[in-house]
């Protein structure tokens, strides 16, 4: 028995198996908060703003003021070749203008690769960027930021948002939940196998 397990530990090395994947805490701000996000800047939660209802649920973010950033860290899934995929939806009003970014920094909180997007859109738009993580990578981050206002106020909106990811292994489509399923369940009926051969 503790031969089978020793081999389950063993391939799952060998195959670099994660223990947890990359997740966005709140990203849709139901919680009706910023839970779980850093806030510079001015920023709030809301149901209802200016007359403009959520994309999806009830909450939504707005940030209000010029260089106002929203951000998220983590350290999960950092195997170079990691594709991290954030997804969401946005709008920016009145020629106001944002941006949403997948940032890689390493031990120095230098920065070692980075992705965004433009929020221009005067409507809910959904979006998508991806990035794969690189050599060195201490952390990633999600970034939201309101970079220009037309008036005394900026109104950019984000909601829905999801990160993701993905690794390519060679072309199979086999997730990883599903591929440490299938080896313990080969492993499981080789060990039974064998005891009945004993028996």
């Amino acid at each position: 028995m503790k031969r089978f397990f020793g081999i389950i530990v063993l391939v799952m090395l060998m195959t670099g198996i994660a223990s947890a994947a990359a997740t966005l805490t709140n990203g849709g701000f139901e919680s009706g908060s910023l839970s779980g996000w850093t806030l510079t800047g001015s920023g709030y939660a809301t149901a209802n703003d200016n007359w403009i209802t959520a994309a999806e649920g009830t909450y939504f973010i707005r940030l209000n003021s010029n260089g106002s950033s929203l951000s998220q860290s983590g350290t999960d899934d950092l195997v170079v070749g990691t594709t991290f995929t954030l997804t969401g939806y946005a709008r920016g009003d009145g020629g106001d203008y944002g941006t949403a970014s997948i940032v890689f920094y390493d031990s120095s909180d230098d920065e070692l690769d980075s992705t965004s997007i433009d929020i221009s859109t005067g409507e809910w738009t959904s979006f998508s960027i991806s990035l794969d993580a690189v050599d060195n990578a201490a952390y990633w981050s999600v970034m939201l930021e309101s970079t220009y206002g037309a008036g005394n106020y900026v109104d950019v909106y984000f909601d829905g948002l999801e990160l993701t990811t993905s690794y390519d292994n060679g072309g199979s489509t086999v997730p990883v939940p599903g591929a440490v399923f299938l080896l313990g369940s080969g492993l499981v009926g080789l060990t039974s196998l064998r005891r009945q051969r004993k028996v």
